[in-house]
């Protein structure tokens, strides 16, 4: 099951899908990686991300 939209309009949602998976390969999320999500949690968007923060979700679909 795919989370909705909104889902991933919200900040404290990032990096979820990444911190899952590298618990279920057993593995560590590297520090650099690590500090950017909780940067992103708090507001702070990696420079690329700044312009994607308003695009719609499907609008690569399109």
């Amino acid at each position: 099951m795919h989370p909705s939209a909104d889902y991933y309009k919200d900040p404290r949602n990032i990096g979820r899908w990444a911190e899952k998976k590298f618990q279920e390969m057993g593995e560590e999320l590297p520090p650099q990686i690590q500090e950017k999500i909780q940067a992103a949690r708090e507001g702070v968007l990696p420079e690329p991300l700044k312009d994607l923060q308003n695009a719609s979700p499907t609008a690569a679909y399109h």
